[in-house]
């Protein structure tokens, strides 16, 4: 199963189930300020008063922060050093626009087993 997306792709990797992440070069030319980040998606980081026990939105480097989440969790991580969809034969060229103008983060998730 896999995610695409940069805010669906943190939920995932805050919630522990990114087995491998797949993360495009052209994410940092997209997203090369700091952004701000739902609290509880990096509460770890500190807000704009510099503590982390507030629900108010933190600063933070998407790339940066994808990536470490992941060592966090124990996920690979492969970096693709192309753009994504540069093999439009492939993928639509409707929806292949789409994606590189998002710079997509893809990950795959662990298997859950049932009880």
């Amino acid at each position: 199963m896999a995610v695409v997306g940069l805010q669906e792709t943190l939920e995932a990797l805050a919630n522990g189930q990114v087995e491998e992440l797949l993360i495009s070069g052209a994410l940092e030319e997209s997203h090369p300020q700091l952004e701000e980040v739902q609290a509880i998606l990096a509460p770890e980081l500190p807000d704009s008063e510099g503590g982390t026990k507030s629900e108010d939105p933190r600063q933070a480097s998407l790339p940066d922060l994808l990536v470490t989440k992941a060592k966090q969790s124990g996920a690979t991580v492969t970096l693709s050093k192309t753009r994504p969809c540069s093999n439009r034969s492939a993928v639509s060229p409707r929806s292949c626009d789409g994606a590189s103008k998002l710079a997509i983060g893809l990950l795959m998730q662990k298997h859950v087993q049932d009880h």
